[in-house]
């Protein structure tokens, strides 16, 4: 089975007035047929979400894809749901070790102590060779406490799918959209998991992660219909007001354009769209869109 993927991220407003980097980060592939993708939105309160959403969309599209290489994907029918749910579970765990792996400072070597000068007299340094290497120790733990990192330093969202002819899932850790939209005009969503508060929401990066995945189990692509993933900057645009699909007047066009246009191109026109002045003034927050669908 043939895909088409159009995808871009791009800097909000309030974070380019800050001079401050894209937090969300996109991710896809597709092997043997079967559409693996992820977007991550970093959560702006945290000090390295932009390294967090990159490293996490690419550890798990990767994770998927090998388990695709292996076999060990099973068929993607809505009976079959279970056995996927534990393959992401186990793509999703090493995906967080990974990023643990990546940020975790390296373990400080005990000094050895030089070998005592032939002469009585210490060396004139007006520190002593013990007194040196406890103060080399004491730098080397200052600075391990300055680059340590948690898991909570790198927090993101994820909103994923994996689709071929048989059907597919969704997969959605907090905000965010996932979206199948049908030619009908009927649709299929994964909507956002918020906080208590509208503005909070839950990370894959959180140590209660797995009870916050949630599954949505597709059918199998008809003709002319197309999956859409989101963060939640393109939402107040893309999704109409009742939450249900795509904001037809804003998708209708998109589509239109996207099946005539070729791949690079169409990259390059979404995101064009996505830094438009227009939708800057919508929501200044960080935007990724991935549209996939059938030539």
């Amino acid at each position: 089975m043939s895909w088409k993927i159009v995808a871009a991220s791009v800097t909000g407003k309030s974070h380019l007035d800050q001079n401050q980097p894209c937090q969300d980060a996109h991710h896809h592939a597709v092997v043997q047929g079967v559409l693996l993708a992820v977007i991550c939105d970093g959560a702006g309160s945290a000090a390295e979400s932009q390294r967090g959403a990159a490293c996490m969309s690419q550890q798990v599209v990767r994770g998927l894809s090998d388990r695709v290489h292996s076999g060990a994907l099973p068929s993607l029918q809505a009976a079959n749901r279970e056995a996927f749910i534990e393959v992401l579970r186990t793509v999703i765990a090493q995906a967080r070790e990974q990023l643990v792996s990546s940020i975790a400072p390296p373990t400080p070597q005990t000094p050895q102590l030089p070998p005592a000068p032939e002469s009585n007299q210490w060396p004139q340094t007006g520190v002593t060779p013990l007194a040196q290497t406890q103060q080399e120790q004491q730098q080397q733990q200052q600075e391990a406490g300055r680059v340590q990192a948690t898991l909570r330093d790198f927090a993101c969202t994820l909103v994923g799918c994996a689709a071929s002819e048989d059907g597919g899932f969704f997969f959605h850790i907090g905000d965010g959209f996932a979206i199948y939209q049908q030619a009908s005009g009927l649709a299929q969503l994964s909507l956002p998991e918020n906080g208590e508060y509208a503005d909070e929401t839950y990370f894959v990066t959180d140590h209660n992660w797995r009870e916050h995945l949630r599954i949505t189990s597709l059918e199998p692509l008809e003709a002319d219909s197309f999956l859409g993933l989101m963060s939640d900057g393109p939402a107040p645009f893309a999704v109409n007001k009742s939450k249900t699909a795509f904001y037809l007047p804003f998708i209708e066009p998109v589509m239109r354009f996207l099946r005539a246009a070729p791949q690079t191109e169409g990259c390059l026109a979404l995101k064009n769209l996505l830094e438009n002045e227009k939708t800057h003034h919508i929501t200044g927050d960080d935007k990724s869109l991935l549209l996939a669908f059938k030539p």
